[in-house]
């Protein structure tokens, strides 16, 4: 399978995590979101599995349940009334996000990596409209919207950047 595809295939799946776990959240229906998890999971794991893998990916969580449960904790998001775990944590859903995300990093979302600013830009912008959308789609409540929407642009900022420092080997494909 060419390189392209297999970009093709990674974006695709971010995305439909994405709306499957967002939906899933709003309309009580989670089961699509775990099967479209596992799809990830099997898909980047077929790839191989790196050192760089782990370090995205436990960034990822470290990085998300910091920011998430910041927001959870300080009551500026609303994750709804279905999570019964530590008033500190962010819901799992979240973080299967955040999972997702970093899974997508090396062949999905490589492009990030070619141009630090032209992928900071996008997660800076990109980051803060996917919780708003959230919100608008009923998965949940912005309490203070423009707070948690500078709060994020910079919390993946942040993420991003380590990301782009620890892991050369991403970048390695666009630089001579």
């Amino acid at each position: 399978m060419s390189n392209q595809m297999k970009t093709v295939i990674h974006a695709m799946l971010l995305n439909a995590l994405w709306f499957s776990v967002v939906l899933g959240v709003a309309y009580q229906h989670q089961l699509t979101a775990f099967v479209v998890f596992a799809c990830l999971v099997f898909v980047t794991v077929h790839e191989g599995w790196q050192r760089s893998d782990w370090v995205a990916l436990m960034t990822g969580l470290v990085v998300g349940t910091v920011l998430d449960g910041f927001l959870r904790t300080s009551g500026w998001v609303d994750y709804g009334q279905w999570f019964h775990g530590a008033h500190w944590l962010p819901p799992y859903w979240i973080l299967m996000l955040w999972i997702g995300f970093a899974l997508s990093l090396k062949i999905g979302m490589r492009w990030l990596f070619k141009h630090y600013w032209l992928g900071a830009a996008f997660l800076i912008i990109g980051a803060p409209l996917s919780y708003f959308s959230a919100d608008k789609l009923g998965a949940v409540v912005l309490q203070k919207p423009t707070a948690v929407m500078l709060l994020i642009g910079v919390g993946w900022w942040f993420y991003y950047s380590m990301l782009y420092v620890m892991n050369r080997s991403w970048r390695n494909a666009y630089e001579s």
